[in-house]
């Protein structure tokens, strides 16, 4: 071979370039006649290739595998050829030859791998033929002569064969999709393909129609190249169809397993019973799986201690270090790495013991069901139960997934770290090394974790199924006993809890009722107290409706504190609102509070009372009652008015009869000019001391008050028992009426407002008569325009 070389290399290029030409001529025409036995190609519209047994078999192919790797050998030998040639001599058509001829070598290349894919599709297609054949054998074999197993047959295998039929279900989905992306490549193949013809023919048609002879060589290797595309594009189509043919195959395999594991099932479960011997046998297998696990769980604990000590001496020795070593942090992140990795199978090891717990008690559950063992309370609340522990179940395992994500990526990046730096110290890559083994290790901890979630998951779920399909039919009385629970369960359903007693609906409503019922009490018997009892012993009004108040209030309170006895409701519940009530109060409570404190100091103090005559504001009124929260009063025009608790403390009020009903009333009167006082005095006097409303004692008595513009102004002073505005309104009316009358009778006047003018002139005054017509004068003194 060297010699050849040397020899090549010694030509001229000129003659190097021709042998190519010529070789690659005869290597197209090899090629278009068969010498090269390579696969016909096919046609792009069939599903499956239309090829000769011989080729489509694995002896077939595997001979076009040899022919090909031989035609790959003369391309390697032809490019190292031109290669070594143009070392000697630079030239442009050299170059050119060099990309046709590296071209044509990847090309083959590409033939290769695919002819030993379709090598190993053509075996998996036999090898899925054969499956599918010894799949409908036994099939047929179910259906004639039932199972194989010997009988009776065991409740375990009947499990078995249920959770393998759960597995090949959940796999349906992904057998799909693998047939729908393989039949979508085929497409794409046979698009490639097009492309691929249409461009041979193009290049064949180019030359074809060339009359230039130096272009011949150029074109016709280019027509080779383009075939030789053409044959790898059908090869790929040819390759993509083979696996869809396999997919296929395993799909009607796939359905054919589904179907003999629910006939099998169905055969398998009439005649199975779940016996005692069979619930032992899962329960001793749990035992072994706990002694396991509780051995594990020990050397865990242990090698954790281990562990911890050496993560806590490489710290140590990196805070000692002054220049922190680069291998140092690794193993300190290494030791690190180890320690969790340790502390989180330890955790992993105790949940799945508990998880073992659970399992045993499933198992003990699914055997009572067998039995008819369960009542309807029972089979209720394992319902509730085992929904319970699925979603638990769900949440766990979305833990553990989200974890092994983590640690992918974790492992990814410490890959990649690894892959990054070529010089880094042995050391350095040791303990980087092992990390890595940590975090793999990890990862198959995590996995572990959800196989055993899995494993309870699928006992939960039969255990549900069967607890669901066992159930009895439902009678008129089992729908009347499942609405009395129901209503039970809702009565006493916990709403909150206080000092560990529980706040339930039924003491909620009977607190309610209860004080609601001593609302009414209290009323009632305040009532009697206040209107019956109090005035019988003397008690005036007032005080008795202070009295009545204050006990309706404080039997209200006491009734409160009895109904949250009953109910069994603690106090001190109260005391965890005491901030939620003090925040109302200072906020929007404020004036209710306000005012409920103002009534009881009405109440207590009792500065106004029922039936008390006040001015608020100037409007006058009786007390009608004092409530907590506001005072009802009646105006003289019958109109009862709500006035809050404070307006009586925060403004000034006048309580016309608080410690006595005397008043003092006025009556003014004003006498002309001229008129004798002293007998307008005792006239007034008189006047007073004959209506019988007046009191004598004090006597009446007159003020002489100021000598007015109009009158002499006189004040008349005397005194009655106000007990309403209208009789002290009355009294005085009949007053003036008196004054009136005996002041005409002694010729008094008296007297209204009125104005005297006096005129003084220099000279006499000027009066003319004039026409209406004539304009009045512009000069003068005070003229009258108009005289009657």
């Amino acid at each position: 071979m060297s010699k050849v070389k040397k020899i090549i290399s010694k030509l001229p290029v000129g003659v190097v370039v021709c042998l190519v030409i010529f070789l690659l001529a005869a290597t197209q025409a090899s090629i278009c006649s068969g010498q090269l036995s390579l696969p016909v190609l096919p046609d792009a519209s069939p599903a499956e290739p239309s090829v000769s047994p011989t080729a489509d078999s694995p002896a077939g192919l595997k001979q076009q595998r040899q022919e090909i790797s031989q035609r790959l050998r003369v391309a390697q030998r032809q490019l190292d050829a031109v290669k070594e040639s143009q070392e000697a001599e630079a030239d442009s058509r050299g170059g050119e030859l060099t990309e046709n001829l590296t071209r044509e070598v990847g090309n083959l290349k590409q033939l290769e791998v695919l002819l030993a894919q379709q090598q190993a599709a053509e075996e998996r297609r036999e090898a899925a033929e054969k499956q599918k054949v010894e799949l409908e054998q036994r099939l047929q074999d179910l259906r004639a002569r039932g199972p194989e197993d010997p009988t009776p047959y065991s409740f375990l295998l009947l499990d078995q064969l249920r959770d393998e039929l759960v597995a090949e279900t959940a796999r349906q989905g992904a057998v799909q999709a693998t047939v729908d992306t393989t039949a979508e490549a085929v497409r794409l193949a046979k698009a490639a393909l097009a492309e691929k013809e249409r461009q041979r023919r193009k290049a064949k048609e180019t030359f074809d129609t060339n009359k230039d002879e130096e272009r011949n060589p150029q074109l016709s290797a280019a027509l080779a190249h383009a075939e030789l595309e053409t044959r790898l594009a059908g090869e790929i189509l040819k390759t993509r169809e083979i696996e869809l043919a396999v997919e296929k195959r395993a799909q009607q395999s796939h359905e054919l397993q589904l179907a003999y594991l629910a006939e099998k099932i169905e055969w398998v479960g009439r005649q199975t019973h779940f016996r005692v011997e069979d619930l032992e046998h899962q329960l001793v297998e749990l035992e072994r799986q706990e002694r396991d696990l509780k051995q594990s769980l020990q050397a865990a604990e242990k090698t954790a201690q281990f562990l911890d000590q050496q993560w806590f001496d490489a710290r140590g020795r990196l805070d000692q270090a002054f220049e922190r070593p680069a291998d140092l942090l690794e193993e300190v992140e290494a030791r690190r790495l180890a320690r969790l990795a340790q502390q989180q199978r330890i955790a992993a090891l105790g949940q799945q013991l508990a998880r073992l717990e659970d399992r045993r008690e499933g198992w003990n559950r699914r055997f009572r069901i067998s039995q008819h063992s369960v009542s309807r309370e029972d089979r209720r609340l394992w319902v509730e139960e085992t929904i319970q522990q699925l979603e638990q179940l769900d949440r766990e395992r979305r833990l553990q997934t989200i974890r092994v994500d983590e640690v992918r990526q974790d492992l990814a990046t410490l890959e990649a770290k690894l892959d990054s730096d070529s010089q880094r110290l042995d050391g350095t890559t040791r303990w980087l090394r092992a990390q890595q083994t940590t975090l793999s290790q990890l990862s198959m901890l995590h996995e572990r974790q959800i196989a055993s979630i899995d494993a309870s998951r699928r006992l939960h779920d039969k255990l549900l199924a069967e607890l669901r399909d066992s159930e009895p039919a439902t009678t008129w009385s089992d729908r009347g006993k499942q609405a009395y629970e129901a209503i039970v369960q809702a009565w006493n359903h916990e709403l909150a809890s206080i000092d560990d007693r529980p706040i339930t609906v039924r003491k909620i409503v009977m607190g309610v009722v209860l004080l609601f019922v001593g609302y009414l009490l209290s009323r009632v018997i305040s009532r009697l107290f206040g209107n019956r009892f109090l005035p019988r012993v003397g008690v005036n009004p007032s005080a008795a409706s202070a009295l009545q108040t204050v006990l309706f209030y404080s039997l209200l309170i006491l009734f409160a504190v009895f109904a949250l006895k009953i109910v069994n409701v603690p106090l001190t519940a109260f005391t965890l609102l005491g901030g939620a009530v003090a925040l109302g109060v200072g906020f929007g409570s404020q004036n209710v509070v306000n005012n409920f404190i103002s009534g009881l100091i009405l109440l207590a103090e009792r500065p106004i009372r029922v039936g008390d005559l006040i001015q608020v504001d100037g409007l006058f009124a009786t007390v009608e009652t004092i409530g907590a929260r506001s005072t009802r009063v009646k105006t003289g025009a019958n109109l009862e008015i709500i006035v809050p608790n404070s307006k009586f403390l925060e403004n000034n009020v006048t309580n016309w009869t608080l410690s006595d009903t005397m008043v003092r009333c006025e009556v003014m009167a004003g006498v002309a000019y001229g008129s004798p006082t002293k007998q307008v005095e005792e006239l007034m006097i008189r006047a007073a001391k004959l209506q019988e409303m007046v009191l004598v004692d004090p006597s009446p008595f007159v003020w002489f008050r100021e000598f007015g513009d109009n009158s002499l102004q006189f004040q008349l002073n005397f005194w009655v028992q106000m007990t309403s505005l209208t009789r002290r309104m009355t009294i005085e009316s009949l007053v003036r009426f008196k004054i009136d009358e005996l002041f005409r009778e002694a010729g008094i006047v008296i007297a209204f407002p009125q104005r005297d003018i006096h005129l003084d002139a220099v000279r006499p005054l000027e009066v003319r008569v004039l026409a209406p017509e004539a304009p009045a004068p512009q000069q003068g003194g005070s003229q009258v325009g108009k005289a009657a």
